[in-house]
């Protein structure tokens, strides 16, 4: 078992996202893997804030965070 990170391929195809309980509200997405795990080293310092914010509020502000899987247009 490899305990390398996920390579950035596999993590530009799914997205983990946190949806607000208020319209008002921002959502916010983020790479990860299909299990949900964030490369906390790949994220820029306004992305890694807005991922221990959302987490920190999920289920107060925030729903739970959901993986998915985004739709690539083939070429």
């Amino acid at each position: 078992m490899s305990n390398s990170p996920t390579p950035s391929h596999e993590r530009a195809r799914h997205e983990l996202r946190v949806q607000p309980l208020l319209a008002s509200e921002r959502a916010y997405a983020l790479p990860c893997d299909a299990l949900g795990r964030v490369d906390m080293g790949a994220l820029s310092e306004l992305e890694r804030n807005e991922y221990f914010f959302a987490r920190k509020l999920a289920g107060h502000r925030f729903l739970l965070a959901i993986v998915e899987i985004e739709e690539k247009n083939p070429c």
